[in-house]
C-alpha cells in the first residue's frame, strides 16, 4: 500500500499539468481558426466558362451563383472593367466567390497576353489589365536530307508552317533546292 500512494500523487500531480496547461493554451488563440465573425465555410471553388453567343455577364454570374447586387458592383467599376460589358464568344472567364457569397476574383482572357482581372481587397472591388509575358521555348532538331528538305524537317518533327518560313527566311538568298543534296545533314534552332 505504501508504494501506490506517491504513485497516485505522481499521477495527480500530472493531470493537474495537463490541466493548466490546457487552460493556458485556451487562453492564446490560434492562428489556424478563422477570425469572430469569419465564416466558416469552405472557400468556393473556381468557376470557369467559354463565352458563347448571346452570353451576357449578368447570365453567367447568376450561373455562378452571385447575386444581383454582386453583377451590380462589377459592371459599376469603370476603366478597364468596361471590356466586360461587350463580351466576345469563346473568351475564357474565370470566376470565384467568397464563403459569404461575395465576388473575390473575376479574370477575363482578352485575348493575346492580355487579361482583365477584378480583385476584391480591402476596399472593395478593383480592376486592372494584367499583361502575361510570352513563353518562349527553343527548340533544336538534325536531321539528313533523303528525299526533300521539306520531307527531312516533317520527319525530324518540324510542322509544315516552321517549315514554311525558314524556305522564306532563306528564298532570297539561297534557292534550296538546287543547293541541298541528298545525303546533306541540318541542324535547325528555332
Amino acid at each position: 500500500m505504501l508504494r501506490r500512494a506517491p504513485c497516485r500523487r505522481v499521477l495527480w500531480l500530472l493531470v493537474a499539468v495537463l490541466l493548466a496547461a490546457t487552460a493556458h493554451a485556451a487562453g492564446h488563440e490560434s492562428t489556424d481558426h478563422p477570425a469572430v465573425g469569419a465564416c466558416d465555410r469552405a472557400t468556393p471553388p473556381v468557376q470557369s466558362f467559354v463565352v458563347a453567343r448571346g452570353d451576357s455577364l449578368w447570365r453567367l454570374m447568376h450561373e455562378a451563383g452571385f447575386s444581383k447586387q454582386q453583377w451590380q458592383a462589377v459592371v459599376s467599376l469603370d476603366g478597364p472593367a468596361k471590356a466586360l460589358r461587350q463580351l466576345k464568344p469563346g473568351q475564357a472567364l474565370r470566376m470565384q466567390g467568397d464563403c459569404e457569397g461575395r465576388l473575390r476574383f473575376l479574370a477575363l482572357e482578352l485575348g493575346g497576353l492580355d487579361r482583365l482581372v477584378i480583385d476584391r481587397g480591402h476596399d472593395g472591388l478593383t480592376a486592372a489589365i494584367r499583361h502575361r509575358e510570352p513563353e518562349v521555348e527553343r527548340v533544336r532538331v538534325v536531321g539528313r536530307i533523303r528525299h526533300s528538305l521539306s520531307a527531312a524537317l516533317a520527319s525530324a518533327g518540324v510542322g509544315a508552317r516552321t517549315a514554311a518560313r525558314m524556305a522564306a527566311v532563306f528564298s532570297p538568298r539561297v534557292d534550296l533546292s538546287r543547293a541541298l543534296r541528298r545525303g546533306d545533314r541540318f541542324a535547325l534552332i528555332y
